[in-house]
């Protein structure tokens, strides 16, 4: 394991790519509310609506891993009892 302390560089992008997957994750609710709150009157209209939350969805998926990887690079790092509930 990686027993090197992370950069500041690194520290910056895990928490730069934190806050992005934070603001994408708010805005994938929001899209997913706002479409159960008022529905599609057409069928094109619902492909839009699917595609739209289909791309969110896909942002947020990569910035999963992305932070994942960041953050998992340094985990031995981390005091284990911080990822228990």
């Amino acid at each position: 394991m990686n027993k090197q302390q992370p950069t500041n560089k690194e520290l910056l992008e895990i928490i730069a790519i934190l806050a992005e997957l934070t603001s994408e994750i708010v805005r994938e609710n929001r899209t997913y509310w706002l479409n159960l709150k008022n529905p599609p009157e057409t069928r094109a209209e619902k492909w839009e609506q699917e595609d739209k939350l289909m791309e969110i969805s896909k942002r947020v998926n990569f910035l999963c891993g992305k932070s994942q990887g960041l953050v998992l690079r340094h985990k031995d790092l981390l005091n284990s009892n911080i990822l228990e509930e």
